[in-house]
């Protein structure tokens, strides 16, 4: 046992002695233990009259600090946020109204509010129809007499739109929906007429040959020659604005027996036109045309293009709509063969071949294509045993 100046060192450590307690104060041989720690007893001996274990004090827990109380008086509530302009964006709350998007990242698509389809329609697996709000309250409380089986047929019209979450847009949506529909009926009710023109002129055994965007001074005196030279009578389709420089070229038509018709004032495509536009184009070139066409007279719309409401307003006139079987190319930006135009309307049994007889700033070559292929069909249709005719003439 160590020794302290001739006295044993446990000896001195009693409890009564300064000493002793600053003995069992040192830290030595400290260990954690589960339930405090414990001072050693002497040095490394336990049980050697030390007395109670020491107890090492954990260091304070730390204090907080409460929020200041409010002051005396009303509490004013802070002043809104003013937005502040960063670049060509506004800062709302403090950030951007839109966050700049990571390059590269596509938008995340929307998720329907309730299972099933994005427009509201019932659950996956199940037949899809609108999806109603019931009147009854929550599902399962007390319901009217008769109003499952009200429930069950829905509203008047229900049954027809799925659409029941887009109302607002409801009428606009039904409006293009008509009018898509009644401009796909005017192009089906074209190619009706034209088939049962096609279908009349292989009944009859009839070739009409029409002239489109005259009169002209240059070329619808030659093709006036070309036809008197074969006894043959023609229908020239004229414009307005052309027909007040060249009124003189319409009364030589006139006077050889050929039938005129209106193919409006300044040559309008209705489908790229306003309505009104195309509507005034078809009202002036009437008005124009009026000493050589009557009111009711044979119209031809040009680029044979029309509308539900240029139809329905040459309906209205009484005046029949003329369309073609056969087009002759002498528009095209390549020029065909003129014997490839009169094999065509040989093999057809005959039909209505469509030319232009307008000169002005027109290139010499296709006047000349005009007047070769008239030429030609008159000539085949005599030897073919086909009859040429105005459109007036075919029943």
């Amino acid at each position: 046992m160590p020794r302290a100046r001739g006295r044993p060192l446990g000896g001195a450590l009693d409890g009564r002695h300064p000493s002793a307690r600053r003995v069992a104060g040192l830290p030595l041989g400290l260990r954690r233990r589960r339930h405090g720690a414990r001072a050693p007893h002497g040095l490394g001996r336990p049980g050697r009259g030390q007395g109670e274990p020491a107890r090492v004090p954990h260091p304070p827990a730390p204090r907080h600090r409460l929020p200041p109380s409010p002051r005396r008086g009303r509490a004013r509530a802070p002043p809104p946020a003013r937005p502040r302009p960063v670049g060509s964006r506004l800062l709302v709350h403090g950030l951007p109204a839109e966050l700049p998007r990571a390059s590269g990242a596509a938008p995340r698509p929307a998720r329907p509010r309730r299972p099933g389809h994005g427009l509201g329609l019932l659950r996956r697996g199940r037949a899809g129809h609108a999806a109603l709000r019931r009147r009854g309250g929550r599902r399962g409380g007390p319901r009217a007499p008769g109003a499952a089986d009200a429930a069950a047929r829905g509203p008047p019209g229900a049954h027809v739109s799925a659409t029941g979450p887009l109302r607002a847009g409801a009428p606009a949506g039904a409006a293009l929906a008509a009018a898509l529909a009644g401009e796909a009926a005017t192009y089906a009710a074209k190619r009706r007429e034209i088939a049962a023109l096609r279908a009349r002129c292989r009944a009859q055994r009839v070739v009409v040959l029409t002239f489109d965007d005259g009169p002209s001074r240059e070329l619808t005196p030659r093709v006036l020659d070309v036809l008197a030279d074969h006894g043959a009578q023609a229908t020239f389709f004229a414009l307005g604005q052309r027909a007040a420089g060249a009124p003189e070229v319409l009364d030589r038509v006139r006077a050889e027996g050929h039938e005129i018709g209106a193919h409006t004032m300044n040559h309008r495509n209705a489908w790229r036109t306003p309505p009104w536009d195309a509507l005034r184009d078809i009202r002036e070139g009437y008005g124009a045309l009026a000493p050589w066409v009557a009111t009711d007279g044979r119209f031809r719309p040009p680029h044979g293009k029309q509308t539900g409401l240029t139809r329905r307003a040459v309906r209205r006139r009484g005046a029949p709509v003329a369309w073609w079987t056969v087009d002759s190319g002498d528009t095209h930006t390549q020029l065909p063969a003129p014997d490839a135009v009169v094999r065509r309307v040989l093999a057809e049994g005959g039909g209505v071949v469509l030319a232009h007889d307008h000169g002005a700033g027109r290139p010499a070559e296709r006047q000349e294509f005009v007047l070769e292929v008239t030429g030609r069909l008159l000539r085949a249709a005599r030897a073919g045993g086909l009859h040429v005719r105005p459109l007036r003439d075919l029943a």
